[in-house]
């Protein structure tokens, strides 16, 4: 039983690593484009600055040479919102963090 138990493993790590060096060679062309929308001035400037700091800190740690940041400035304004999100779309942004506050979601559903 030990034995079959420890076939069965080595045949799935063996998979799991050939999938893996696959997905790496695809994965090395593509830059991974983080887009922070928070409020950098405003009254609720001190928050979104401390997210922004928490984001670059996670980077640095993880220090991938993809992993690009794009902050956008958005006032906690659903105007400016909308307009840092058009940017983010434009510039090809993989993922978007924010905004915080949940009154700047009223126009990104357009």
């Amino acid at each position: 039983m030990k034995l079959l138990l420890i076939a069965a493993l080595y045949l799935y790590l063996s998979f799991f690593n050939i999938y893996s060096i696959a997905s790496e060679e695809q994965f090395d062309q593509d830059k991974i484009k983080i887009g922070i929308l928070v409020p950098l001035s405003g009254e609720n400037k001190e928050i979104g600055i401390s997210i922004l700091n928490s984001i670059r800190m996670a980077i640095t740690k993880i220090d991938d040479k993809k992993i690009e940041i794009y902050p956008k400035d958005n006032g906690s304004n659903p105007k400016l919102t909308f307009i840092g999100a058009k940017q983010l779309e434009s510039e090809g942004v993989n993922l978007v963090i924010g905004p915080v506050f949940h009154k700047n979601l009223a126009n990104l559903d357009k």
